[in-house]
């Protein structure tokens, strides 16, 4: 848990229940990613069990939603005492014991069968090692936010049987001189027993470029230090990292991994597999123009389109009368989980975003409130600039 995150909290219960909520389901959306769904369900049964105070009578389905698409994280997991940072004293990783599996997921082949080769491989460790060769044991997961590298990243460690000790990089740095690289040290001698997975997320905070005029002489120590304790860990621990950014990482750390896994957004036929697993339970409700579909959802990450769909299942189970699950609920749902400011020129904007992906003036006149007549001429301009 981040120092910052817990500091957020406590500065905004006194301030009002408003910005309490929203440093609440920050904090939420961060243990989530992480798999942590213990803690997240134990936050939302204590929103529940005090909903009928002053503080806390807010409704937390947000909580709900912005949960992890399958259970990342059983809820016994043994933990491993973690190490603390000097001047915060907060944990500087976390122990996740797995319980996605690949099957849970929709994998490419060419991913499938990089992943299926570096379990096999650890299944036949023996006879590799007797080759002289070692199997795979540092994997770089990248690509866009959102698509699933930390979903990958557990399930790998699940394949191999082991528990992870995730660690998110960006929330490592002190303000004491030199004590960022003591943190990093720390973390990688308590993974030496090599019990643990070590997962190192947002990886491109540290690891990068060494040539980057930008960054102080102290970040480009840290990033030696992190090739140092690379180096320095035994061959047989499993290390995978994560990160949004590969383009910043510095040529050399590159070179620590055995293997660079690209997780890019979802294809038409990966997203319309993913729907269709998620309303797997409303299968004989639903009737969707699939093509309209995907052609709406293009450009969407798999963590949004969940979003999206779980609103589409919220809106259909709260209908007092329930029929089908159709196009228009998808539609009326993307301006629920929308994030952005609400004035007109925001809203018109996004809209002439949606129109470039098929949707009408009609559907967008729907779920805007703005007249077709004064969309269709603030598109026409923006199409000449």
């Amino acid at each position: 848990m981040r120092a910052t995150l817990v500091l957020n909290i406590i500065e905004s219960y006194f301030k009002n229940e408003s910005s309490f909520m929203d440093a609440v389901q920050e904090l939420v959306q961060d243990e989530s990613k992480k798999g942590n769904d213990d803690f997240v369900n134990k936050i939302n049964d204590i929103l529940k069990n005090k909903k009928n105070t002053k503080k806390s009578n807010v409704k937390n389905n947000f909580l709900q939603s912005t949960g992890p698409i399958f259970n990342l994280s059983n809820a016994n997991a043994t933990l491993l005492q973690s190490p603390k940072d000097k001047d915060s004293s907060l944990s500087l990783m976390e122990i996740i014991d797995p319980s996605i599996s690949f099957s849970d997921l929709i994998l490419s082949e060419k991913m499938k069968k990089t992943i299926e080769q570096i379990i096999e491989e650890s299944k036949k460790s023996a006879l590799l090692e007797n080759a002289g060769i070692h199997p795979t044991k540092r994997i770089l997961f990248y690509g866009p936010p959102g698509c699933g590298k930390t979903v990958m990243g557990l399930a790998l460690a699940k394949a191999l049987g082991k528990k992870v000790a995730y660690v998110r990089l960006d929330s490592l740095f002190s303000s004491y001189l030199g004590q960022t690289s003591t943190n990093l040290r720390k973390i990688f001698d308590s993974v030496k027993s090599g019990e643990y997975a070590l997962f190192l997320d947002e990886f491109d905070s540290i690891g990068k470029k060494r040539d980057d005029s930008q960054e102080v002489g102290e970040l480009k120590r840290i990033v030696i230090t992190l090739l140092q304790n690379l180096d320095l860990l035994p061959p047989d621990i499993m290390v995978i990292a994560a990160t949004n950014h590969q383009h910043l990482l510095d040529p050399a750390v590159w070179r620590r991994f055995d293997v660079a896994i690209a997780v890019d957004e979802p294809t038409s036929e990966y997203r319309q597999e993913f729907i269709n697993k998620m309303l797997q339970e409303y299968k004989d409700c639903v009737e969707i123009d699939y093509p309209h579909l995907l052609k709406f959802t293009e450009g969407m990450s798999i963590s949004r389109l969940k979003d999206l769909v779980n609103q589409v299942i919220k809106t259909y189970l709260l209908r007092d009368k329930a029929n089908k699950i159709t196009m228009e609920d998808f539609i009326n749902s993307i301006f629920v989980i929308e994030k952005f400011d609400n004035s007109k020129d925001a809203l018109i904007n996004w809209a002439f975003q949606l129109s470039k992906k098929g949707l009408s003036l009609r559907e967008l006149e729907n779920i805007t409130g703005i007249p077709k007549s004064t969309l269709s001429h603030r598109f026409k301009t923006m199409e000449v600039k």
